[in-house]
């Protein structure tokens, strides 16, 4: 079996998810957000700027996301609804045959590595200051605050995992979405 899906024509409106829409993104932040908060309040219940920090933050994670996905469907010339099926098409490594589409998920492909290359001394480097906090906290006895950190740097580590392996992957999506080079020759051209 080929580790190379082809289909000739995507069907955009079929691959639709009912996360893909700003809206659900958005409810599913701030439900999240709340299943935090209130966890949070029931361990540390003296925190009330960490409601209103935490609901900024989530605000302007929102934000951000919906302005990336603005500005990568300008660059690719897909519509902002078909940023996250073309997303979603490139983790899954299926290629489409159509060239527009092609061309946007290679531009997709390449916004992704551009901005894992970026970060990838960011995620060890918190990952040690996130765990020699957590190591500093339970030796000082805050204890919640010391777990808190060390959990914080084993997510962060596993950050790291991922974006090698998801360079690995475009590594491979993009040798699929370039196209073959032309064959050299090496002496005279026979038969000119």
């Amino acid at each position: 079996m080929s580790s190379e899906v082809h289909c000739a024509v995507v069907d955009w409106e079929g691959e639709r998810r009912w996360y893909d829409p700003a809206w659900a993104r958005i409810a599913v932040v701030l439900l999240v957000y709340a299943g935090l908060i209130a966890g949070w309040s029931l361990w540390l219940p003296d925190n009330p700027g960490g409601f209103g920090g935490g609901l900024a933050a989530s605000a302007g994670v929102t934000w951000q996301t919906l302005a990336i996905r603005r500005q990568v469907a300008a660059e690719t010339g897909l519509k902002t609804w078909q940023v996250p099926v073309a997303s979603r098409r490139l983790r899954q490594g299926r290629i489409p045959r159509d060239p527009a589409a092609r061309h946007a998920m290679a531009l997709l492909a390449r916004r992704q590595r551009t901005a894992l290359e970026r970060g990838r001394w960011m995620n060890p480097a918190l990952a040690v200051v996130f765990g020699m906090l957590g190591i500093a906290c339970l030796v000082t006895s805050r204890t919640a605050l010391g777990t808190l950190a060390l959990v914080a740097a084993a997510g962060v580590g596993t950050g790291a995992v991922a974006g090698r392996r998801a360079l690995r992957r475009l590594d491979r999506i993009e040798k699929q979405l370039s196209p073959p080079p032309p064959p050299l020759t090496t002496g005279p051209v026979y038969g000119s």
